[in-house]
């Protein structure tokens, strides 16, 4: 798309890692813009994946042109997402989302830090061991309770059952991560999780005859 190739002519022959060193945003209409988009990404995801690409084009270039702002975090791992996945960049996808990571740590961005781990555990199935991404997921869970991004924390829960099956987990143990899963995800009142997590059983009593 032509976003995508905006994005790639402003990155120039910057490394991916080295944009960790971009300044922070210094404009309150950037600040706000970035806000606003990072509340409708949700909303991109569930309507059409090319403007899902497009939205996350947009919050990359803002970030290229003006600098960092917190949801610049989310807006890097996603696109790391999209990298992987819509242009068969799966290493440069990998690396957008460290340097998502990266971006927490420097700027204290505590409540993206679980949206960035997600990101990463996603990421990292494509270019690290099944284990990196089961210790990311666990800790997008874990950063998303702290911080109270039920959302994250939930769908933490599902991607760990699927990442513990993808390792060849024995199936009891698979059977107690998705009952833990399962119980938060009542509990938080989140049905679309709990709807997946009884799918993930159901494939496991399944696979144990």
């Amino acid at each position: 798309t032509r976003a995508y190739e905006a994005v790639c002519l402003q990155l120039g022959d910057r490394s991916i890692e080295s944009l960790v060193e971009l300044p922070r945003a210094n404009d309150e209409n950037v600040e706000a813009a970035m806000s606003v988009l990072a509340l409708l990404f949700a909303p991109a995801v569930f309507t059409d994946a090319n403007l899902l690409t497009l939205h996350l084009c947009h919050m990359v270039m803002l970030t290229l042109e003006h600098g960092v702002t917190a949801p610049t975090t989310h807006a890097f791992g996603w696109f790391g997402i999209v990298l992987g996945d819509t242009f068969q960049r799966p290493l440069d996808g990998y690396r957008f989302a460290r340097l998502a990571r990266s971006l927490v740590d420097r700027h204290g961005f505590v409540a993206y830090e679980a949206k960035a781990y997600f990101a990463l555990e996603l990421a990292s199935l494509w270019s690290a061991p099944i284990a990196a991404a089961l210790e990311a997921i666990r800790s997008a869970h874990r950063h998303g309770v702290e911080s109270g991004d039920v959302t994250v924390a939930c769908y933490a829960c599902n991607h760990a059952v699927t990442d513990l099956i993808l390792r060849g987990e024995q199936l009891d143990r698979v059977w107690d991560e998705s009952e833990r899963g399962l119980a938060f995800a009542r509990r938080a009142g989140f049905r679309d999780v709990v709807d997946v997590l009884v799918s993930q059983q159901r494939f496991i009593q399944s696979m144990r005859g």
